[in-house]
């Protein structure tokens, strides 16, 4: 089912209407902007469709041309420099102030069980070179399965690296009720400017995400360790596990829900929520976002994020809901 409520928002597709998990995306920001699993709201959302065009928190939204920051928003690539859009002073984040995030896709496929959105970022767009067709694919399966892939061609070299923002609760009022188990024994520390470092750090086993815990219980441990940084989670952990294994699970213990993340992306950006404002509370919900090392244009020790023309980039994420109750 479709309709189309605002030049901003665009269409809206509903997927697996009437099925255990229903899913909704807009074309504002190709954004899950609901996920319903047998009734049950599993993302945090804004009560109409309609505010999402005025959302700073790119709630649901596909993030790029580069998710999370590239540092003091500049790179070199191939013997030239390139200075970005600022829109996290002085960092580039989520790729700038007219993201991915904040754009109207266009919708070019959907059957009620998929839909494909595309988006097309011409040569200089924030800074960026080359002119860069993107697309995302969403395909609901009857298991109870979301998949979501991405895929970009471009005709010069460009970094390019996209994630799925989306903020869950699966139900639960306050995120940090959730119970985490993150596949990683290694974390990426950050500098004061809020960028990683460009060290790989191995965790104690007592500090390590890959158990599961609530959320309050594996932030006392890494205060115990000393490895906050700030407030809250809002890290880089890169995965040990391989794709056929669930690299990150969260469990919701009053609705008894469980989701699992499948994806080839070499790490995930856990961030607790503790930002979180205006008509929504810090720790309202969290994200699991599958993306290549952050600001890996500008450190030679992370897996490059540079597409060339020629090739096509392609990273995919599964999101699996189960009730265990």
């Amino acid at each position: 089912m479709q309709k189309n409520l605002s030049e901003e928002v665009g269409t809206v597709s509903v997927l697996g209407r009437g099925s255990d998990l229903e899913v909704t995306i807009v074309e504002y920001g190709a954004r899950l902007a609901s996920m319903r699993f047998r009734g049950r709201e599993m993302l945090l959302t804004y009560p109409r469709v309609e505010d999402l065009a005025e959302d700073p928190f790119a709630f649901g939204a596909v993030c790029g041309r580069v998710a999370n920051r590239i540092e003091n928003a500049q790179f070199s690539l191939d013997g030239r420099e390139y200075m970005l859009s600022v829109n996290d002073p002085p960092h580039c984040l989520h790729g700038g102030q007219r993201n991915f995030a904040n754009q109207r896709w266009r919708q070019v496929a959907a059957d009620g069980q998929s839909v494909r959105l595309q988006i097309h970022s011409t040569d200089g767009d924030q800074g960026f070179p080359g002119n860069l067709q993107t697309e995302v694919h969403y395909q609901l399966h009857e298991d109870g399965a979301l998949d979501i892939h991405f895929s970009a061609e471009t005709d010069a070299p460009t970094p390019v690296d996209l994630t799925s923002h989306g903020y869950f609760t699966l139900g639960e009022v306050d995120a940090r009720n959730l119970e985490l188990r993150i596949g990683s024994r290694h974390f990426l520390p950050k500098t004061r400017a809020n960028v990683p470092s460009g060290e790989i750090v191995e965790l104690r086993p007592e500090a390590t995400l890959d158990q599961r815990r609530s959320l309050a219980e594996h932030e006392l441990r890494w205060t115990q360790a000393d490895l906050k940084q700030h407030v809250g989670f809002d890290h880089y952990f890169p995965f040990h596990r391989t794709p056929l294994m669930p690299q990150a699970s969260l469990w919701a213990p009053n609705s008894g829900v469980q989701m699992q993340l499948f994806t080839d992306q070499p790490g995930v950006q856990f961030y607790d929520g503790f930002g979180l404002g205006g008509a929504f509370r810090p720790y309202a919900g969290i994200c699991l976002e599958p993306h290549n090392f952050p600001n890996a244009i500008n450190q030679p020790g992370f897996p490059s994020p540079v597409l060339r023309p020629g090739e096509t980039y392609q990273r995919s994420m599964r999101l699996v809901f189960r009730s265990l109750s």
